[in-house]
């Protein structure tokens, strides 16, 4: 059985690249941008695992973690070199499989 995912993030590279990644892998990803389109979909349908941005527009990330069974919540910081820091991409899709293991 596929692993349905719900993808939130209101930078549409970042999650459309993440979007594919996943897809790559066999998940089962719904993406969007806004937090209250999220909530709405939490309380309609089923998603094995939420992952979100921490900041977007809606309802706040640590709201639609409560929504949800299981969430990552994702982050990332600005170097002195204005260079984003985060997880590399391999990272999170090991940490997605640990999750959905548990």
């Amino acid at each position: 059985m596929t692993n349905r995912l719900l993808l939130l993030d209101d930078h549409p590279a970042f999650r459309d690249s993440l979007a594919w990644f996943l897809r790559r892998d066999h998940y089962d990803v719904h993406a969007i941008e806004d937090g209250d389109e999220a909530a709405t979909l939490l309380c309609r349908s089923h998603f094995d695992l939420v992952i979100t941005d921490r900041d977007h527009p809606g309802m706040a990330a640590d709201q639609i973690a409560q929504l949800s069974e299981r969430c990552i919540v994702l982050t990332c910081s600005l170097q002195e070199d204005g260079v984003h820091k985060g997880l590399p991409i391999e990272g999170l899709l090991e940490h997605v499989k640990q999750v959905l293991a548990n």
